[in-house]
């Protein structure tokens, strides 16, 4: 998978770059060009909003994580690991590998109180939260809740308002978040060719 830089952060999975050196080498060129590894988890940074974040329908991307709703904050999330999401639910839906047992970061998705839908309204996608490390779901409910942590029941009040559920990271062990701090790359497949530069 091919991922997109958010701000100074980009994700990478060094082994799908099919590069002819070593992961330790690669890791070593890239610090030289000012490339940074951090180690950002998705169900902390969804806890650490729980009770902190306001919520606002429609809250604009660059408001989080102070103003959330529920789409931009699992897009913060995500950008924090450096990894581009779209900003609507439905596009977030559309744009992640479809999966049937939910993990760690994945993204649920259900309909809402107002949904979105490309051609059946009975597909539309209204809601999404986050996975978290003990299969509970951590979203920006409401006005009235902002963030909170549900078990997957409570979630899901009703069955039929199950729209899926998406994954965007590979095995956790093999992706990487990097900060860039003197370059910048628009995509994870540009650090091949800047490593291959450097070869």
């Amino acid at each position: 998978m091919i991922y997109r830089c958010v701000e100074d952060r980009i994700a990478v999975s060094l082994r799908r770059l099919q590069l002819p050196i070593g992961n330790q080498q690669a890791l070593e060129i890239l610090r030289d060009m000012g490339f940074v590894r951090i180690r950002p988890n998705g169900t902390v940074l969804a806890r650490s909003l729980v009770g902190k974040s306001e919520y606002r329908r429609g809250a604009r991307p660059e408001q989080a994580p102070n103003i959330v709703d529920c789409s931009s904050m699992v897009k913060w999330i995500y950008g924090q690991m450096g990894i581009w999401l779209p900003r609507y639910t439905i596009d977030q839906r559309e744009s992640g590998r479809v999966v049937s047992r939910p993990r760690e970061a994945d993204l649920v998705f259900n309909s809402g109180w107002r949904s979105y839908y490309w051609n059946d309204p009975s597909d539309g996608v209204g809601h999404v939260g986050i996975v978290s490390d003990s299969g509970t779901v951590i979203h920006a409910a409401n006005r009235k809740l902002g963030v909170i942590e549900s078990p997957w029941e409570q979630f899901f009040s009703k069955k039929e308002k199950f729209r899926g559920l998406r994954r965007f990271l590979p095995q956790p062990t093999d992706l990487l978040t990097l900060k860039m701090t003197k370059r910048k790359v628009e995509t994870s497949q540009e650090l091949r060719w800047v490593i291959l530069q450097r070869l």
